[in-house]
């Protein structure tokens, strides 16, 4: 009785956290989660994808990352989470998250969060993808992954994507847990952030396999999808605006 009166109670305090902090700032602020491992493989990625989201939208952004540790205090964790509509979560081996963090993430996701989940392993089989499964069928038993397809909804939130691609292409899909309708947890296993990553003079780092820069391109574009997606549902910009967005994307300023 006791155990079901705090599940109630923090629950509740779920709901009035997300409605009291969540939108509270104007402008979009790119949010990952750290936890004990590989969480931050690109440290410096976020500035590029910024740039480029302040260009090609009227979305308004802070220049500032920010950081949300899984290890908080259940409160503070809810808080934190409360205040991000939209986090990201990055590795490249086992992930282990207690029971009551996967509880709360379940709780940010129901209330109206999205997650973007990327395995950076580039591996068939990696250990962050069999315990990011495992994390998954718990916090959502209910529903399994599904595969996008080019009617889902983040193939053309904001580009037509008509390809599935990351630095590596080792799915053509993209797979999501669907809530109310909603893809609310995205899951790529592409690599897709590295394609943003670059040296101290400003050259992409890693090579995008098989394709090169066309498959970069895309892959970005895609990233842009999920993000616009997440704040914005269908939205869609102007057509008129995207020869020059193109051509700002493909010459990498």
């Amino acid at each position: 009785m006791k155990r079901n009166r705090r599940n109630r109670l923090l629950s509740f305090t779920a709901v009035v956290l997300f409605v009291s902090f969540l939108f509270s700032s104007d402008k979009f602020v790119f949010t990952q989660l750290k936890y004990n491992g590989n969480w931050d493989p690109y440290p410096q990625i976020y500035s590029d994808i910024l740039e480029i989201l302040t260009l090609t939208t009227s979305v308004q952004v802070s220049p500032n990352r920010r950081i949300i540790d899984l290890d908080l205090s259940p409160y503070n964790l809810r808080k934190e989470l409360s205040s991000a509509p939209f986090v990201i979560l990055l590795g490249n081996d086992e992930i282990k998250l207690s029971n009551e963090v996967i509880l709360i993430l379940r709780d940010y996701i129901i209330n109206g969060g999205t997650m973007f989940i990327e395995d950076i392993s580039e591996l068939r089989y990696s250990k962050f993808d069999s315990s990011i499964r495992k994390i998954l069928r718990l916090m959502f038993p209910e529903y399994k992954l599904k595969k996008s397809t080019q009617e889902t909804v983040i193939m053309k939130s904001f580009y037509l994507i008509r390809k599935v691609t990351g630095r590596v292409i080792l799915n053509d899909y993209i797979e999501y847990i669907e809530y109310e309708n909603r893809p609310a947890i995205i899951y790529s296993r592409n690599n897709i952030i590295s394609c943003w990553a670059r040296d101290r003079f400003g050259k992409f780092i890693y090579s995008c396999i098989p394709d090169g820069e066309p498959q970069r391109f895309n892959s970005q574009k895609l990233f842009l999808n999920i993000i616009m997606y997440s704040l914005c549902g269908t939205y869609k910009m102007d057509k008129v605006h995207q020869p020059f967005i193109e051509e700002k994307l493909k010459r990498g300023r």
